[in-house]
């Protein structure tokens, strides 16, 4: 992502890998379709690589079209719901 040391969590749940992508992305969609954050928010509020992250998004997206691994974008709580109520997560 866009801070030193920043961490991707793996949990392996049902045969299947829940990724959590951590800050590289703020919602799935910019990771389906690799668009950048806003280049305010890249450049001058938390200020990162913005083609590090292109490439991870890439990486994730890849990962994402596997049958048995799941991106999971923390800060996109459309797309964690989803998972809590697949997995019934309570």
């Amino acid at each position: 992502g866009h801070a030193p040391g920043s961490t991707l969590w793996a949990v392996a749940l049902d045969n299947r890998i829940l990724l959590f992508s951590g800050d590289i992305s703020n919602v799935k969609n910019d990771i389906d379709q690799n668009i950048d954050k806003d280049m305010f928010y890249s450049y001058f509020i938390v200020p990162e690589n913005t083609k590090r992250t292109s490439q991870l998004r890439q990486w994730l997206r890849t990962l994402d079209q596997s049958d048995n691994i799941s991106v999971i974008v923390s800060h996109d709580l459309v797309n964690t719901q989803a998972y809590v109520d697949e997995y019934e997560i309570n």
